[in-house]
């Protein structure tokens, strides 16, 4: 079985309310029925996300303020 995997940011700047929300997905094979790791990078400049060592989606911080980059 796939199933897909999802990371979506909310904040002020992105959001699904104003259609700017920032985010990707992953087909993962069998999610509940193997071990996989999930993981977030997170520094200063972005975060980025991996399953099994695959790298999926990127948020930077773009450096424009709290309400893109709440994160610190």
């Amino acid at each position: 079985m796939q199933r897909n995997r999802h990371r979506n940011f909310h904040t002020q700047s992105y959001n699904h309310v104003m259609k700017t929300s920032k985010g990707d997905k992953i087909l993962v094979e069998n999610p509940s029925g193997s071990f996989h790791v999930y993981s977030v990078e997170w520094s200063t400049e972005r975060m980025d996300f991996f399953v099994d060592g695959k790298k999926y989606f990127s948020y930077a911080n773009e450096k424009t303020g709290i309400n893109a980059w709440p994160y610190d």
